[in-house]
């Protein structure tokens, strides 16, 4: 997102928003006498350097270790999760879970409190199929400001529908919500900040009327002030504004001041920058101080000096787009676009909406983690508003504001970055059982035959780290995940899985973003894992462009293959719109792999958005994906979901050849076969996928919701390829759902989920009903009981029926150690004219996590 200084066609500079940070926890007892909590909306700590050099050293010797599992690891298969962020927005904490999958958020339980959050949704992308085998988590440590909070994705490998469990380490009261991207869902805790009292009188109050003043900085002929010299720092609390010239184009302005003496030395401070700086003395209805001054407004943004009842019709009408605007881009997360809009708002002669303006405009430098400027935009309300109704509450936001400003660091402790580490390591002992019995039948006799097999059993270990620095002009992030499996197995291979490794840089004074290394691609046509870069410039808040290069990782073949590529990021165009145009060249062994060309767009009002992919293979012309998703929820709380997508699958490639084929050397087929027979096969064995999704869930009381979907999915035929028979095409398999979702049935913390669905295909119809349980019992125990029943028939007259109980258990040993276990016990029986077949399955995992 574009920031920084250059950004003056707004009546402030804003920089880049925080989107989320990561919250550390509670000092190490090595480091508990170096370290003071930096309280507010980060979190954050600040730590002496004694401790941080350790800390450093050891987060560079893991990332270096783990570093070397790119040239040692046998895959990389992607994690579903990709992190948990939390940000204040005003009062409320709002958790944002990002996925490396495109997600498409469908209902949650309980509705709106309580310390468990059951969130469900769908995966709509290709990824699915390369997502990890064990279960995921993650966590963000308690805080002065944040309780702690723990994401977990379970394994689920064979539901359509997916969920994944929050849990708050305190009861809550919370929303749900999609965000645009749909690669993200965020909580919204609300009130998570306790209102505060009075911590200092609030500032003096100006009197309307009373002689204010403004440094008119430059103007430009041609209104282009995109190109404006920066704006000292010492300065960068003042409100940056333009208003129209007398002689044409745009000023840049910088105020208020109270008085002459302090608007002249800003102008001293400002004349090597701007050599043509002037004061400015406003008064109520002036239109500026000599011939040559720039038009200003008749007063300072939002001053009520006349009645608004009388601001002409043209001013009130686009007074109420901009307010408009600016609520929907609050509410959907976008705070720079509400500062945008907020700035022309007030740069209106004044009406209706001025005063909710100013208010509002302190409200979005604040959740953009603007605290200075916020508190000049609250300060300023007060001055303009100081008997009205919104004065109370805005002076509980300033005394908020002082409060966490004071509390920021240590007395006498000089101010520094903000640096937290934080992370967790797991092990899990995973094992799977399969025993299945065979009844033949022939005219004289039955013959049976049983087989064992042990098809699971290894020990994962899991390391998931986080550092991150941030000062005032960058935010700077590490991030290294790593699993190691150990087989047990002879035939089942130990795997090292480097699932993220690299540094995320974020220019809060610039407009540049990086983020190298191992990372998942969700957007601008990468699609999977790669090892590279991605390299953002912004070009305006509007505007920004992205360069991507790298390897890909997902799929490790014998052939050398990477891409690059270039996007284009839109944002607020028009009122709720946003977008991303890409262009991507793929390559395998010197040939061309992938080539395409692509949008996404996307619509955002808070209460209604739609979600568009196209990405289309120049190279194959041919569509890869075609999708289109909509959400929208009532006042009431029901909330409708729709989706179409078609797409390749996997996704068309040149590389897709070697399926089936007993090398994975691209180059190894090419000696037996052209270009275009390589792409001919590449397109045979690359399925054409439909999936179409209805959905509605409506809340009947407190304790009770329904929800009911409806799914049509067709995959097409894919033909014989050596050892790997023909598949057939599946034709359109209709699924029908109804859930019923209850909380608190029985006590404070238990979730219940009824689940019945119908399936109907042209070779076989099947029922399936599950329930699934999550209590929680006194403050250490959690208990997931769970069932699920499958029927099915088809054309062939073959039966089969599974039952499937299982039980997931976790105990908190302490604060930051956890154990977990789960088994599950699945019995199939399939009966047919001429053959039955018995099969038991167990599945086993039980394990630690500590956090750190």
């Amino acid at each position: 997102m574009a920031g920084g200084s250059l950004n003056w066609h707004v009546r402030r500079v804003p920089k880049t928003p925080v989107v989320g940070r990561n919250v550390s926890g509670k000092e190490e007892s090595s480091c508990a006498d170096q370290t003071s909590r930096l309280a507010g909306n980060t979190g954050l700590r600040l730590e002496h350097k004694a401790c941080w050099r350790y800390r450093l050293a050891l987060l560079l010797l893991l990332l270096t270790l783990t570093w070397f599992g790119l040239f040692y690891a046998s895959t990389a298969l992607a994690d579903t999760l990709a992190d948990v962020e939390a940000r204040l927005e005003g009062t409320d904490l709002v958790v944002r879970v990002k996925f490396n999958v495109l997600v498409q958020y469908l209902r949650h339980a309980p509705q709106d409190s309580g310390e468990l959050i059951e969130i469900y949704f769908q995966i709509l992308s290709n990824d699915e199929s390369r997502s990890s085998v064990v279960e995921e988590f993650r966590k963000i440590q308690p805080s002065a400001r944040t309780p702690g909070i723990t994401v977990i994705y379970p394994l689920q490998v064979t539901s359509v529908q997916k969920r994944i469990l929050v849990k708050f380490a305190k009861p809550v009261r919370f929303s749900v919500r999609p965000v645009a991207d749909r690669r993200s869902i965020e909580i919204v805790v609300a009130g998570q900040v306790p209102a505060k009292a009075p911590v200092a009188a609030p500032p003096p109050e100006t009197k309307v009327g009373q002689a204010r003043y403004i440094v008119a900085l430059q103007t430009f002929a041609t209104g282009d002030i995109s190109k404006a010299p920066q704006i000292p720092q010492d300065l960068a609390d003042y409100a940056v504004f333009t208003s129209a010239s007398a002689r044409g184009g745009s000023t840049l302005n910088l105020g208020y001041f109270l008085d002459a003496d302090s608007a002249e030395r800003a102008r001293q401070r400002l004349l090597k920058t701007f050599p043509q700086a002037q004061v400015i003395a406003l008064e109520p209805g002036s239109q500026g101080a000599a011939p040559t001054a720039p038009i200003l407004p008749e007063q300072p943004p939002g001053t009520p000096s006349q009645s608004t009842a009388g601001a002409p019709a043209q001013v009130t009408q686009r007074g109420a787009e901009l307010i408009t605007k600016a609520r929907a881009a609050l509410a959907a997360g976008d705070n720079e676009a509400a500062t945008v809009a907020l700035n022309e708002l007030l740069l209106l002669p004044p009406n209706p909406y001025s005063q909710e303006a100013q208010e509002m405009a302190g409200v979005a430098r604040e959740r953009s983690g603007e605290r200075e400027k916020a508190k000049a935009e609250y300060e300023l309300y007060l001055r303009l508003y100081p008997d009205s109704e919104g004065a109370a509450r805005v002076r509980q936001r300033l005394a908020d504001l002082a409060q966490r400003q004071t509390t920021a660091r240590a007395p006498g402790q000089p101010a520094g970055p903000l640096r937290t580490f934080n992370g967790s390591i797991s092990q899990y002992y995973y094992d799977g059982t399969t025993r299945s019995q065979t009844a033949f039948n022939t005219p004289t006799t039955v013959d049976r035959a049983t087989l064992s097999l042990k098809d699971l059993s290894s020990l994962v270990t899991n390391i998931d780290l986080n550092g991150r620095v941030r000062t005032d002009a960058s935010d700077v992030r590490l991030v290294v995940r790593n699993t190691n499996q150990v087989s047990f197995i002879s035939a089942n291979p130990s795997v090292n899985r480097l699932d993220a490794a690299y540094v995320d840089y974020r220019g809060l004074d610039n407009h540049w973003l990086l983020r190298a290394g191992r990372q998942a691609g969700t957007t601008g046509g990468v699609y999977g894992r790669f090892d590279g870069a991605a390299v953002g410039y912004g070009l305006s808040p509007k505007w920004r462009v992205n360069a991507v290069a790298g390897n890909l990782v997902d799929f490790p073949i014998d052939s050398t293959r990477y891409f690059y590529g270039i996007n284009v990021d839109a944002e607020n165009l028009g009122d709720h719109v946003s977008g991303n145009v890409f262009v991507i060249n793929q390559m395998v062994d010197s040939v061309v792999d992938r080539r395409a060309t692509g949008a996404e767009l996307r619509y955002f009002d808070g209460v209604r958005s739609v979600y568009s992919l196209v990405d289309y293979d120049v190279s194959f012309h041919a569509l890869n994906i075609g999708m289109v998703q909509g959400t929208w929820q009532t006042a009431g709380g029901t909330l409708f979901n729709g989706l179409f997508d078609r797409r390749k699958a996997p996704l068309l490639a040149t590389s897709n050849a070697i399926i089936g084929q007993p090398t994975t050397s691209v180059n190894a087929l090419l000696r037996t076969l052209s270009l275009d027979q390589l792409r001919q096969q590449a397109l045979g064995v690359t399925a054409d996928v439909t999936q179409v999704l209805a959905s509605v869930t409506t809340p009947l009381n407190r304790t009770w919701q329904m929800g009911a979907d409806f799914r049509l999915t067709n995959v097409g035929s894919l033909p014989a390829v050596n050892d790997i028979p023909a598949t057939p095409a599946t034709g359109n398999v209709y699924g029908y759902t109804l859930q019923a979702i209850g909380n608190n049935l029985y006590s404070v913390r238990d979730i219940n989920v009824f689940n019945v669905t119908y399936l109907d295909g042209p070779t076989y119809h099947g029922e399936y009903f599950s329930y699934n349980n999550v209590s929680v019992l006194g403050e250490k125990w959690q208990l997931e009981p769970s069932i699920r029943l499958y029927r099915q028939t088809d054309n062939l007259d073959i039966t089969q029926r599974r039952i499937t109980p299982g039980i997931r258990l976790t105990y908190r040993v302490r604060e930051r150690v956890t154990l977990e276990s789960e088994y599950d016990f699945e019995t199939t029986r399939t009966v047919g004219p001429t053959q039955q077949d018995n099969t038991t399955h167990h599945f086993l995992y039980v394990g630690y996590r500590v956090d750190f």
